[in-house]
């Protein structure tokens, strides 16, 4: 299984490397197309305008929004213990789910993600030079 895993890997690295080769030929020929230079600066002077719009409203209402900031971190802590709690009830073999008000149930979505623990001493990149 751990070949299979490391195939996978190698392809989804490959593609997220062509994918980036894609989207950086794109981004060049945006850059270098005029009705596209000119479309961004409008926009650019547009999202200006509404920022400053926004801060004249948002300064009204400041010790709300620092209220909201608040929540905002409150809700991000908690989903973290939620996260937490339903691990470790699950490692302990428990049934994981929670209901809302109305009584509808929900049950955990669980994701892997993989970060890179060490650098190599030769990346692929360059062994295909060579």
């Amino acid at each position: 299984m751990l070949k299979q895993l490391q195939l996978i890997y190698d392809r989804v690295a490959e593609t997220a490397h062509e994918k980036k080769t894609l989207e950086a030929m794109i981004k060049d020929a945006l850059t270098n197309s005029k009705p596209y230079g000119q479309a961004r600066d409008r926009l650019l002077t547009a999202q200006i305008e509404l920022k400053q719009a926004r801060d004249a409203v948002f300064s009204d209402f400041q010790g709300d929004i620092d209220k909201l900031d608040t929540m905002r971190l409150e809700i991000k802590t908690d989903k973290e213990l939620m996260t937490d709690a339903a691990l470790s009830d699950y490692i302990k073999g428990q049934t994981v789910v929670v209901k809302d008000k109305d009584g509808n149930e929900y049950m955990p979505v669980w994701s892997v993600k993989f970060k890179r623990v060490k650098e190599a001493k030769t990346s692929r990149r360059h062994k295909k030079n060579k």
